[in-house]
């Protein structure tokens, strides 16, 4: 199974870019895995809704064609968490989910 990560920006601690690299090294075992990161929207002010609107496009620029796509959104949810811990939790539920499938034990680290 192919999997694809796409992330608005890089993220900026480097404890949870460290993270999260770990934790995508770990999924790639069990999926053919690619991160693909757009860039932060710049050049269309500072309203929210322009800024959400360019990073969009960009987004759908870069999908392949004939790909099931999955969007996780701001709105709808009871939980919200920053990007860059929303792609840590999304990094390390795919390496459970690897696992899992193959009926191996959850590593945790050292």
């Amino acid at each position: 199974m192919k999997l694809m990560i796409m992330a608005v920006g890089s993220p900026r601690d480097r404890g949870v870019a460290s993270a999260i690299l770990d934790y995508e090294s770990r999924a790639s075992r069990y999926f053919r895995l690619e991160t693909l990161e757009v860039p932060l929207a710049s050049g269309v002010g500072n309203d929210p809704r322009l800024i959400r609107a360019r990073e969009a496009v960009d987004f759908y620029r870069r999908l392949p064609d004939g790909l099931d796509t999955w969007a996780l959104t701001r709105e709808g949810s009871a939980m919200t968490l920053p990007h860059d811990l929303a792609r840590l939790v999304l990094a390390e539920q795919l390496y459970r989910a690897g696992t899992i499938l193959r009926g191996e034990p959850y590593y945790m680290g050292d």
